[in-house]
């Protein structure tokens, strides 16, 4: 009985660290796509997008390295073990997205405020398109992955955005 709850444990252990990879290497994509598609369209001089997925992309980082970290035993430092590092993770990721909220807003009022020339729409709307594909398909992973037992630091999304 004791096996099958430990092998339990190493599989959601090993499928949160596949989550997290595909998570963040998702996210990298996904922003020089975002980027690829703001430049095409228009004035580079601000991009929102950008700064919301390099916020995104450094948060999920965080949560790749707390998940490893989460996964340390117990020890003379920490004799509780290292599982709490999760609710700081999810807490730093909260605090990137007011971040990445506070950045959009600021480069909105400024576009609204100076105005948007905006070029070949067409290609542009097929990347956000494709990347929104990609990003709902990543949460559907994310979320059936998530509901599995295993450390809560690969919970806190469903998603890339």
């Amino acid at each position: 009985m004791a096996d099958s709850h430990a092998l339990r444990g190493e599989v959601a252990r090993r499928d949160s660290r596949r989550a997290m990879r595909l998570s963040l290497a998702v996210g990298v994509v996904m922003l020089v796509g975002k980027v690829s598609a703001y430049v095409l369209t228009a004035r580079p001089r601000s991009c929102p997008t950008r700064s919301s997925r390099s916020y995104h992309v450094l948060a999920v980082a965080f949560a790749a390295f707390s998940l490893q970290l989460s996964a340390r035993p117990a020890d003379r430092r920490f004799p509780y073990g290292y599982e709490r590092i999760a609710f700081f993770s999810a807490g730093f990721e909260g605090a990137l997205i007011v971040l990445a909220a506070v950045a959009i807003i600021w480069t909105a009022v400024d576009k609204w405020l100076h105005g948007l020339q905006i070029e070949r729409l067409g290609t542009g709307v097929l990347l956000v398109v494709a990347a929104s594909i990609v990003n709902g398909a990543l949460g559907w992973y994310l979320i059936r992955t998530g509901r599995g037992p295993g450390p809560s630091s690969s919970r806190p999304t469903g998603g890339t955005c």
